[in-house]
């Protein structure tokens, strides 16, 4: 990065549409380095690699540059600012403690902050898009991060994020946070290098249970960090085992399959009294991050896209919030592959049969490149969990119950993932939503100190399969890449 100022920040509306101005001063500078300066966050799948065309923006006169190789003319620039609609402002607590506890989900692309109430209930909660998206949309761009002396920086932000949560729920604080996260985003919250993760035999720094009191950096009396399983399952999984009632021992409802769909896409299969777990490297797409027209679930993203015609006239969506759409979240992508797959506008093998795209709204276009990703991200999903049955024993016909996790499985329509080709179709009248049971698990401990306890119960019993030596693994994610 150039060690130049960013110079002015004014913001102009066009319409729905804001343009930033970049000052002359900037010029020189790649456009999205001038963005990190002026504290605009903004996702660079690759890493600023220049390999993806993920941070692909807007100019003034139509024409659409990659932010990380363009570089700021001469007299400066305008811009069609990048940051998502803004999701309508959490009220602040009105409990009678000063200081509440809090439930904290650190998502690799999505952060989500919940007051905990009476009994360890989830209370009113504000989400934000995790701002270590500026080092790369997945865990191995984190992970290459961290290794480039980046630790720190990515630390800070996610500190400084998560500060103005608290403070949107709390001005005063929080007394204690209850946090989880999957293995590299709990090292780096801790401020530890998550690189041994990401390099074989995969051993993480730490596992158990950690306590961060002013080292943590955020407004809170102290911050316990929940336990995790191993390199590829987080306490967010051991977390969210726990709120949906999944503990090692007797099977007396039959075998139940727990995924977690999201960038790591964690699947946990409780059959026989053991609990076999494995971890897809689905990469961001299921979260929309790896997709060009991709956002967060924040205000005004696309989470919902629905055929109210049955095959004729123009597909219906509805945003976050129920504002303009600034782009898709995953639950939306879901919707859309599956009505375009049963149009017949994406074929069994992938092919966009639209020429240039398929254009859902403004600022939703789909393209042949995104319908490529979300096919390797659902082709290792239904890989992953074929290998856990196939380890167990069992068919997929044998499953008494699917619980989807996580704030895409809260969303996502259970017809969707089976016509997205995600799961089976016996799986359908099978599936239970539960929402972010991660953060469930999390604000159980504030009310349960013995939770804790069981939560390293449950990260002592799980077995990881390990999916990267599995030939049966590779061989289903080759099968399962058609729709279908």
């Amino acid at each position: 990065m150039k060690n130049k100022k960013a110079g002015g920040n004014a913001s102009a509306e066009s319409g729905a549409v804001r343009f930033l101005t970049v000052p002359p001063e900037a010029a020189g500078m790649l456009l999205s380095d001038w963005f990190a300066l002026a504290g605009i966050a903004f996702p660079l799948p690759c890493g600023g690699r220049g390999i993806c065309g993920g941070c692909t923006v807007t100019l003034a006169d139509g024409s659409r540059v990659p932010a990380c190789s363009f570089t700021v003319p001469k007299g400066g620039i305008s811009v069609r600012d990048p940051s998502p609609a803004p999701a309508a402002a959490a009220e602040p607590s009105s409990t009678p403690r000063e200081r509440p506890d809090m439930a904290l989900d650190i998502g690799t692309t999505t952060l989500e902050l919940a007051l905990v109430g009476d009994g360890g209930a989830t209370g009113r909660s504000v989400t934000a898009l995790n701002p270590q998206a500026v080092f790369g949309a997945d865990v191995i761009s984190r992970i290459t991060a961290c290794r480039e002396g980046k630790l720190t920086a990515m630390r800070t932000c996610l500190t400084e994020t998560v500060n103005s949560m608290i403070h949107s729920l709390s001005p005063g604080g929080a007394r204690t946070i209850y946090a989880v996260g999957n293995p590299t985003m709990a090292h780096i919250f801790c401020g530890v290098s998550p690189e041994p993760i990401g390099t074989y035999p995969f051993t993480p720094v730490f596992t158990g249970t950690r306590e961060l009191r002013a080292e943590s950096g955020l407004d809170a009396g102290r911050t316990v960090l929940l336990p995790a399983a191993s390199a590829f399952i987080g306490s967010d999984i051991t977390a969210g085992l726990y709120a949906s009632g999944i503990f090692p021992g007797e099977d007396r409802d039959g075998p139940v399959l727990f995924c977690d769909l999201g960038t790591n896409g964690e699947t946990v299969l409780k059959a026989d009294g053991r609990l076999l777990c494995a971890s897809s490297a689905a990469g961001p797409a299921l979260e929309a991050a790896g997709i060009s027209c991709g956002t967060g679930g924040v205000g005004g993203a696309v989470s919902e896209v629905y055929d109210a015609a049955g095959g004729a006239g123009e597909l219906k969506y509805s945003t976050v919030g129920g504002l303009p759409p600034a782009g898709i979240c995953g639950s939306g992508l879901c919707d859309l592959v599956a009505c375009l797959v049963e149009r017949g506008v994406i074929t069994a093998d992938g092919r966009l049969t639209s020429p240039g795209g398929f254009a859902l709204c403004p600022n939703v276009l789909l393209t042949q490149k995104d319908v490529r990703n979300f096919q390797l991200a659902q082709s290792a999903v239904r890989a992953a969990v074929e290998t856990l049955l196939a380890t167990a024993g069992i068919e997929a016909g044998d499953i008494a119950s699917v619980i989807l996790a996580g704030g895409l499985g809260s969303r996502i329509r259970p017809s969707s993932a089976v016509r997205a080709s995600l799961f089976p179709s016996v799986f359908e009248a099978k599936i239970r939503q539960s929402g972010n049971t991660a953060l469930k698990g999390a604000a159980a401990c504030a009310a349960d100190p013995d939770a804790v306890v069981k939560l390293e119960e449950i990260a002592a019993a799980c077995e990881t399969v390990d999916l990267v030596s599995s030939d049966f693994f590779a061989s289903a994610f080759i099968g399962n890449m058609r729709f279908g």
